[in-house]
């Protein structure tokens, strides 16, 4: 997909979760910017591979991505991160 698909994908989720990325940096705040994006991805309940293909990455890269987020979000491995970063409003 191109920048302008990024684009648009971040102007929708802007305009469905106008607080989602504020409250996600007050609980995270080591989260980097790109790992936001990834979150907000996932807010959607898009796939790695569809967040992949979003932001032309590979799906493993997605994948450690989002291991990574799960360590500094500090999750428990019974804790799904898609049902956490859901929960957060």
């Amino acid at each position: 997909m191109s920048s302008a698909a990024q684009i648009e994908f971040e102007q929708k989720f802007i305009t469905i979760y106008p607080l989602f990325n504020n409250r996600l940096i007050v609980k995270h705040p080591t989260l980097t910017p790109v790992e936001l994006k990834i979150c907000a991805c996932l807010k959607m309940n898009l796939d790695s591979k569809s967040i992949g293909e979003l932001y032309q990455r590979n799906y493993r890269t997605i994948e450690n991505c989002r291991h990574k987020i799960r360590t500094k979000m500090a999750l428990r491995k019974n804790q799904n991160l898609v049902t956490y970063i859901m929960s957060i409003n």
